[in-house]
């Protein structure tokens, strides 16, 4: 069965509630998993920077995290996030985490990956900015018994004709996935037609938050869920 990823991100705009209800609504819609965002501002940007201060907004404590990991399993769903750097990464492996989600501007960070690798478990890589050389690193640094390369473009939202599902059987790695940033319900249907083992698609209660453009409503979500199980029993 294709896991399907609602990428909850920062969408929960620091609001530990919110945070909770959006697990709670993932597994309404039918996801398998839930995938957060784990980044010290502090580390990764400047702090006179609009991107300081949005990940400077959305940071929880450790004792949070735990919870929310503890909140998805209880509803029988995998709990991951995207570490943006080593402290966080090392946060996520002190609550338990079983696999690391690297983003698309990370995955020719071969330092941070080697550092993930460290913790000895396997990585989900989007690769939304990665050349044709950067995929080739990449094969040279994964593991193919256990890590998944997510085909991803990244544009905020990505027109539905700029996709490129084709790229996917370019992808030579065993274990592939999509990230999909369109609006549309087609491509992450296609994508697993493509073998895709894993769907990742952003998911927003209400349009007051920060990645609402690229983000799915909870019924469009939850149509995308059917559809996919349909498509699955049709392979």
């Amino acid at each position: 069965m294709v896991e399907i990823i609602a990428e909850i991100g920062i969408n929960h705009n620091g609001n530990e509630k919110i945070a909770h209800k959006m697990i709670e609504a993932a597994f309404s819609a039918g996801a398998t998993t839930v995938k957060f965002q784990t980044v010290d501002p502090d580390a990764c940007y400047k702090p006179d920077t609009e991107l300081y201060r949005i990940f400077s907004k959305c940071r929880f404590g450790d004792d949070v995290w735990a919870t929310l990991k503890e909140h998805a399993e209880q509803l029988n769903m995998r709990f991951l996030s995207t570490p943006s750097d080593e402290g966080s990464a090392n946060l996520l492996d002190f609550i338990g985490v079983d696999r690391y989600k690297v983003a698309s501007d990370s995955a020719s960070n071969i330092p941070l990956i080697r550092y993930l690798q460290s913790k000895g478990k396997p990585l989900i890589v989007s690769t939304g900015m990665s050349s044709n050389d950067n995929l080739e690193a990449l094969y040279e640094e994964l593991d193919k018994t256990k890590d998944v390369i997510m085909h991803c473009v990244s544009s905020y939202p990505l027109p539905t004709n700029q996709a490129n599902m084709n790229r996917m059987r370019q992808i030579k790695w065993p274990k592939i996935g999509y990230s999909d940033h369109t609006m549309s319900l087609i491509p992450s249907v296609m994508a697993v037609a493509n073998g895709a083992c894993i769907i990742e698609k952003h998911f927003k209660l209400n349009e007051n938050c920060i990645d609402a453009p690229v983000s799915f409503h909870l019924n469009d979500f939850r149509k995308m869920v059917a559809m996919i199980r349909e498509a699955e029993m049709a392979l």
